[in-house]
């Protein structure tokens, strides 16, 4: 959702905000939430629970829920768009012109050119509309497989040899 980060970090002071951390389980007991993260931490006392991820990984969380909720969260649907960045320290590294133009990607973004960046390389591939819904990606670690491999067979080179991946 557009603004979404906002909508957090309103709700949220700077210095109390974990990230990169998947939550593997929310449990509400005495009115109050408890939440469990990978690495087995607990965070307690909380009053609500905001989720921000699409609904496939919330039913992925151990979480005691109401069946109608589950019902719904089945039927979200999704217009998603896989986006992936490549990152290059050497300004000089740079993708193949078939890429930019493949109709796999609704749009393929050189940054550096864009805003003159001289120091390093940085391009944003954006998933044609249709073919990030129909692949309906779970994780940013399926959109990165799922973009390596196309991009792999258009360019028939290993981008990841010579950029950094970042799926987005």
């Amino acid at each position: 959702v557009e603004g979404i980060n906002k909508i957090c970090s309103s709700l949220i002071e700077q210095k109390d905000l974990i990230t990169n951390t998947q939550i593997i389980s929310c449990e509400y007991r005495y009115n109050k939430w408890k939440i469990k993260d990978q690495n087995n931490i607990n965070y307690c006392d909380f009053d609500r629970i905001i989720f921000t991820i699409p609904a496939p990984q919330v039913l992925q969380i151990k979480i005691e829920l109401d069946p109608n909720i589950v019902a719904k969260l089945q039927q979200v649907q999704y217009n998603s768009i896989g986006t992936l960045i490549l990152y290059s320290q050497n300004p000089k590294d740079q993708i193949d012109d078939l890429l930019m133009s493949d109709p796999l990607f609704k749009k393929v973004v050189d940054n550096s050119s864009k805003y003159q960046y001289e120091e390093f390389r940085s391009y944003l591939f954006h998933l044609n509309e249709e073919i990030s819904t129909q692949a309906n990606f779970q994780t940013k670690q399926c959109v990165e497989n799922f973009m390596l491999k196309k991009i792999f067979q258009i360019s028939k080179k290993r981008v990841q040899e010579s950029f950094t991946v970042v799926p987005h």
